[in-house]
């Protein structure tokens, strides 16, 4: 990992997955890990204009706006963000790749390979 104080953003609708992505990233020296369990509040975290955030890490399947809403709001707002998409049908890594995401990951995911994806990221 080349950057110091890495701003991750993680947004899922279940609240397991992001107490054990919080606890697992919060653990990793310079990370500072927001979660949000609705796509809209992340995109109102991203759109206010003091706060970056270099990594976006977002489930495929979610109420109101799917990951690659999320995706393409969250490019518009900060097109140099690095875009995780996590879901449990390996199918849809295809159509993530296709959009853009830098990186699809299949639940239940593995935290080093996670890791290890951000890390080459930034």
């Amino acid at each position: 990992m080349k950057k110091q104080n890495l701003t991750i953003c993680v947004v899922d609708d279940e609240q397991k997955i992001l107490n054990l992505l919080k606890n697992f990233l919060a653990g990793r020296k310079g990370a500072d890990v927001h979660t949000f369990s609705k796509p809209v509040n992340a995109l109102s975290f991203l759109n206010n204009g003091g706060r970056s955030c270099d990594i976006l890490i977002t489930d495929f399947n979610m109420p109101i706006l799917t990951g690659i809403d999320l995706f393409n709001y969250a490019k518009e707002i900060s097109p140099a963000i690095k875009t995780v998409c996590i879901s449990g049908i390996p199918q849809h890594e295809d159509e993530c790749i296709d959009v853009g995401f830098d990186v699809f990951l299949e639940k239940p995911l593995v935290l080093e390979k996670l890791w290890r994806e951000i890390c080459r990221l930034v």
